[in-house]
Formats: structure tokens, C-alpha cells, sequence
């Protein structure tokens, strides 16, 4: 499984119980990159890919049925399932509550990009793969 995840500098996935950003370019770079390919989410996560048309898939257990793309907000998963990452780190830090589960020492950085970002001056996107 990918999974698709926005965090800040110290791996920050929300604060104050809500998402870190709705960074339009972002969601624009998703679709760029999945192509065809089906994302699958949560019904909280569906209003930042209200404008698109696509392969939007909301299931409340998306990470359960799906082994393709998934865009995660919340750290509320099996993190064993994963073979790859893709992070859009932004360039700030944020006073976190929840933090990212996986330990990114584990996975190995394939690409690195940045970009500017709507609401951020800079967004890193990072791949990462497994270690096997």
C-alpha cells in the first residue's frame, strides 16, 4: 500500500485535533501524480478533493480494502501494510498533537522535490520506499 500524508517539520500530522493544512497545490499534485489510479480516504478527508473529479474512493475502513493510494490524516493505522510513502512536509513546525506512527529510518528516501505551495512558501514532497 502508498500512502499519501501531510506533516510538518518534525513529522506533525494534526494540532489542535484538526489537519495541518488544505494547501490547494497539494491536492493539485496528487491528482498529477495518481494519474488514473484510485485514491482512497476517509469521509473527513473527501472535502479537500471536492473539486476534482476522479477516482475518489470514501470508505470509513479505506486502509482495510485497499492495497493502491490512501491519503491519511490521522495516525489511526496498520502501519505494517505500507511499502510506500509519499510526504508533503511543510516548511513550518506546528504545535502537534498527533504525530506520524511510522519511524521513517525504516524506509529509504527515493525523491525529493520542492515546490511553493498555496498556503506555504515551501512544501518538500518526499517519497519513500520499505526497507526490505
Amino acid at each position: 500500500m502508498v500512502i499519501i500524508v501531510c506533516l510538518d517539520q518534525k513529522n506533525g500530522m494534526r494540532f489542535n485535533h484538526r489537519r495541518l493544512s488544505r494547501d490547494r497545490e497539494i491536492i493539485k499534485d496528487i491528482y498529477k501524480m495518481l494519474l488514473d489510479a484510485p485514491l482512497y480516504m476517509s469521509s473527513q478527508s473527501q472535502i479537500l478533493f471536492e473539486d476534482y473529479d476522479g477516482k475518489i474512493v470514501v470508505d470509513p475502513k479505506f486502509m482495510e480494502k485497499s492495497d493502491m493510494f490512501c491519503f491519511v490524516e490521522t495516525s489511526d493505522f496498520d502501519t505494517h501494510k505500507v511499502d510506500e510513502i509519499i510526504v508533503y512536509r511543510f516548511d513550518t513546525v506546528y504545535p502537534a498533537d498527533e504525530y506520524f506512527p511510522i519511524n521513517l529510518n525504516e524506509y529509504i528516501l527515493m525523491e525529493e522535490s520542492e515546490f511553493k505551495g498555496y498556503s506555504h512558501d515551501v512544501i518538500t514532497k518526499e517519497i519513500y520506499s520499505k526497507i526490505m
